[in-house]
């Protein structure tokens, strides 16, 4: 993910936290992450980037947040992965 899209990623998943009144402990149990990853992302700790794995436990715990995924990464829900790049069409 480019650092511009996981930068603008990470800036509305903090603002969904607050927005429903989710601690960092509460969020992290939801992600099924440590609280100290949470409080290291928060802050942009060195070595803490935006990994595809956090990216996907995020949008399964805020769809909304899908919106930021390129085309050419895929959809994980908790049924299916998703490809998220359009369809071609078949000609018959």
């Amino acid at each position: 993910m480019p650092p511009e899209l996981a930068e603008a990623f990470l800036a509305r998943l903090w603002e969904l936290q607050a927005e429903q009144g989710l601690s960092g402990s509460a969020l992290a149990r939801d992600l099924g992450v440590s609280p100290g990853y949470i409080s290291r992302m928060k802050r942009g700790a060195r070595g803490h980037r935006l990994s595809l794995n956090f990216a996907h436990r995020a949008t399964q715990r805020f769809p909304e947040l899908a919106l930021f995924l390129t085309s050419d990464l895929p959809i994980i829900t908790d049924r299916a992965i998703i490809s998220s790049a359009p369809e071609e069409e078949t000609e018959q």
